[in-house]
């Protein structure tokens, strides 16, 4: 996901940086509300990492500015007062996390959001439909994608830019009791990239890293 971290303290921003980076997402991070505001208006994340107190400005005031339709907020605070976690809340946020916390809720929180995140993903007008399993171009085609190749497609876009091995598309799509071999998981990926190419979809790409397994990447849109 591409993930936006507002907190003014140096350090718990740089951890949290170096952390959610480290699990496969972009992640950026703005340390006032001016910058917040500069930020949203170049990017609109897929989730926000809201401090309450910034030293310009006020966190929930930032979040009822967000369009919650396409950016899921978790509230960071020291403010642990039932009015404040409240308004959090009513602001649109899904979490509201009080400091200190462990890098392990953190995960588990996030775990719980990407659960709620929306089942359609959009690029250049073109729609992967996780729900229908379908992929639709910006023209209006589409093609019907079966339950394995929604799966992998899926895997990797949540883990966008990250190589993953076969081993794991397979743990992850089949199962720990299931043992297809990887030229099984190369042929649903030749399928995907045909997918692509017949729907004219260049702005995604399933790259092969030679011995280890995939990664899926935007490229540059096409104006």
């Amino acid at each position: 996901m591409n993930i936006l971290i507002v907190e003014d303290e140096k350090n718990l921003g740089l951890t949290l940086c170096e952390y959610l980076s480290s699990m496969g997402h972009n992640v950026n991070w703005c340390n006032n509300a001016k910058n917040t505001y500069l930020s949203l208006n170049i990017k609109t994340p897929d989730l926000i990492f809201m401090d309450v107190m910034l030293p310009d400005g006020n966190g929930i005031e930032i979040a009822k500015k967000v369009d919650k339709t396409k950016t899921k907020i978790i509230f960071l605070s020291a403010l642990n007062d039932p009015e404040t976690r409240v308004e959090g809340l009513e602001s649109g946020g899904m979490e509201y996390i009080t400091k200190p916390f462990s890098l392990k809720e953190i995960k588990i929180r996030l775990q719980r959001i990407e659960e709620k995140l929306p089942l359609v993903y959009k690029i250049a007008g073109h729609e992967i439909d996780f729900d229908q399993f379908i992929i639709r171009n910006n023209k209006g085609s589409e093609k019907k994608i079966n339950t394995k190749e929604k799966s992998i497609l899926e895997l990797l876009l949540n883990n966008e830019g990250t190589v993953i091995s076969r081993e794991t598309i397979i743990r992850k799509v089949w199962g720990e009791d299931q043992f297809p071999s990887n030229r099984t998981v190369d042929n649903y990926i030749v399928n995907l990239r045909k997918i692509f190419e017949v729907l004219d979809i260049h702005e995604l790409t399933i790259e092969s890293i030679r011995s280890i397994g995939y990664k899926i990447i935007k490229i540059k849109e096409r104006k």
